[in-house]
């Protein structure tokens, strides 16, 4: 299991039963903030969380193509907002002035931005 705790009074936020979702893939597991879980969807291993918010990918297993979409989940009331709708790949990497800077790929280190005061 995976656990982020910020060294104040901030909620955990876990990830629990990792796997591969292809092998040499990313992991994604079951995702949980200070201990209320998000039912039997699957997250990437990798987050970003702040004092008032989550960013997180959640994987989506399709019939013919799957993908994740990235989510801001709002630590207060645990209502999700979702940032990006579809992407083969999304990694949340970085906060910084106002923007969320996230991977479209695994094989590189090329990273994209969004404007967080614009959503």
């Amino acid at each position: 299991m995976m656990e982020a705790d910020l060294g104040n009074d901030l909620p955990a936020v876990e990830l629990s039963d990792l796997m591969e979702i292809c092998q040499g893939g990313p992991y994604v597991g079951n995702l949980a903030i200070d201990g209320i879980g998000f039912g039997p969807r699957k997250f990437l291993d990798k987050f970003i969380e702040t004092e008032d918010s989550v960013f997180v990918s959640e994987f989506k297993r399709g019939f013919f193509k799957s993908g994740f979409r990235l989510l801001r989940v709002n630590r207060s009331d645990m209502s999700e907002h979702i940032l990006i709708k579809s992407g083969e790949y999304i990694e949340p990497k970085s906060l910084s002035n106002g923007k969320l800077f996230y991977r479209e790929n695994t094989f590189s280190d090329s990273e994209r931005s969004l404007e967080l005061d614009l959503l």
